[in-house]
């Protein structure tokens, strides 16, 4: 359910909600070498698609991967209105 499990999480997206970390870049001996990169340009470039990509929504054509314990999007176009 990666956090959205209804018996535990209120329904809807709330990107104010404190949660448990992820292991994205793994743990201990076998932490991703290569964090610290994908952190920096992160920090960079979600601030600015922040500021010049408004109202994001969904565009029609997503695929789903089977609903076996492993979800998520094999496609997800989304659309942006760009800013001024």
């Amino acid at each position: 359910s990666a956090g959205t499990d209804p018996r535990v999480f209120e329904p809807g997206f709330d990107i104010t909600a404190e949660r448990k970390p992820h292991f994205g870049f793994g743990g201990g001996a076998h932490h991703c070498l290569g964090h610290f990169v994908a952190r920096s340009d992160m920090s960079e470039a979600l601030p600015l698609l922040a500021r010049r990509l408004r109202d994001p929504h969904e565009l029609p054509g997503a695929t789903w991967l089977p609903d076996s314990g492993n979800t998520g999007p094999i496609t997800l176009p989304i659309g942006f209105t760009p800013a001024p």
